[in-house]
């Protein structure tokens, strides 16, 4: 055999092992991003343009409350876990499981409170069942998504996709039966995912095989606080510029502008599922790659992910970009396309924020909170500054534009910090 036929052999061996390794996490966010999307479709078809800005708001709102509790105590457990066996790694969600919830449970009434930005745009009827479900949220989402990466960190990636599977069957049967019951379409979109997070996060929790006690030695809670106050603000902040850029939009321009905007990103969910698909199985292989400074492991990991986002990204684009007699798009998601060429531009900005994420996971694995801090509140300010000088003259499409000049900003400044990075010794 001759030395090129079996380069080629190996070389397609690899893909196909890559293939394997990566087909639970695509699955598990098809899933999860396949429920969310059902949810965004009902809210964009039921809700007004300014309720669904609002609805747009509460999301961003929730998210960032999200971010006390998976900072400050779930992601520091997930790197602390690294040190030891996958098999022993579930014994981080005993200790962090419910104090994270206690977290969550003092930031979720502020999260309730942020559609008073929009108060005088929508009925205060609107405005209670969107918070409240927004609250509900803030809390049950990352305790779901601890146990989750959890399974993923343990190496059990087929069960961690069967838990979006019960999120994705949970949600629906939620959706379904708020509608027959009759509530009142607000409190639909919210509630149907809280229900889809908390059932699926019980659900991962009972498959979750839980090592002996003593088989790792979890670190204690104020710990773990000490090293996610290097986590949080870097976090917060990206979480925080989303929501103020979709604040300022509403106010500069309006919330129907911010609705036009939403109906796009819904468009761009399934870039966004892929690459959190590809995330899932590679992120812990990336944090690794910091943890010990590996130049080559990292570049191996780094190509993989580019590659398949990029290449599944552009032929997105290519289908879904933009508005002909047959696309499928259209029909569903109308209001998307009713300004030409937002949803191609919220899709490049949604690809080039994928791949401007493969940085961050060397950073957090080498424990360099303070460079992604920097680079994150550079980034937030050149992009909550775009969309204050566009909002007024560009409306809905300053909110894209915005994100793919925070990204340009953001991507050199990390790429710089991981090349720094992995040429240590």
């Amino acid at each position: 055999m001759s030395e090129t036929r079996a380069g080629a052999i190996r070389s397609l061996r690899e893909a196909v092992r890559h293939a394997h390794f990566l087909t639970p996490g695509l699955a598990d966010a098809a899933l999860s991003s396949l429920a969310g999307f059902v949810v965004s479709l009902y809210a964009v078809r039921s809700l007004d343009g300014p309720a669904l800005g609002t609805y747009s708001l509460y999301l961003a709102a929730y998210v960032v409350g999200s971010m006390f509790a998976q900072h400050l105590l779930y992601l520091p457990s997930q790197i602390a876990a690294l040190k030891a066996e996958p098999a022993a790694r579930p014994a981080i969600l005993g200790p962090t499981l419910w104090r994270g919830a206690l977290l969550s449970s003092v930031v979720a009434p502020f999260v309730g409170i942020a559609g008073l930005l929009l108060s005088g745009d929508v009925s205060s009827s609107t405005l209670v069942a969107l918070g409240a479900g927004a609250a509900l949220l803030t809390v049950v989402t990352p305790m779901q998504d601890q146990v989750r990466s959890t399974l993923y960190l343990a190496g059990e990636h087929s069960r961690a996709a069967l838990v979006s599977a019960m999120q994705l069957l949970f949600t629906c049967v939620a959706l379904a039966a708020l509608y027959l019951a009759g509530a009142a379409d607000a409190w639909v979109p919210f509630g149907a995912l809280a229900i889809g997070a908390g059932g699926s996060g019980a659900f991962g929790l009972m498959i979750t095989a839980l090592p002996p006690g003593g088989a790792f030695d979890v670190p204690p809670a104020r710990s773990l606080m000490r090293t996610g106050m290097t986590l949080l603000p870097a976090a917060l902040i990206q979480e925080a510029t989303i929501f103020i850029a979709a604040a300022t939009l509403a106010s500069v321009a309006s919330a129907a502008a911010l609705g036009s905007a939403e109906a796009a990103r819904i468009v761009a969910r399934p870039v966004q599922a892929f690459s959190l698909g590809i995330s899932r199985s590679l992120a812990p292989r990336l944090m690794e790659a910091g943890e010990a400074r590996s130049r080559s492991r990292a570049r191996r990991v780094v190509f993989l992910y580019v590659a398949a986002i990029a290449g599944a990204g552009l032929v997105y684009l290519a289908v879904a970009g933009w508005s002909y007699s047959l696309s499928p798009f259209v029909e569903v998601v109308p209001a998307a396309y009713a300004k030409e060429g937002l949803v191609a531009l919220v899709l490049v900005a949604t690809l080039a924020g994928a791949i401007t994420q493969v940085p961050r996971g060397v950073l957090l694995g080498a424990g360099m909170g303070q460079e992604l801090l920097v680079i994150t509140v550079l980034a937030s300010l050149c992009r909550i500054a775009a969309v204050a000088l566009l909002a007024a003259s560009m409306g809905a499409y300053a909110l894209p534009v915005a994100h793919l000049l925070s990204l340009a900003l953001g991507g050199a400044l990390g790429l710089r910090a991981t090349g720094r990075l992995l040429d240590r010794p």
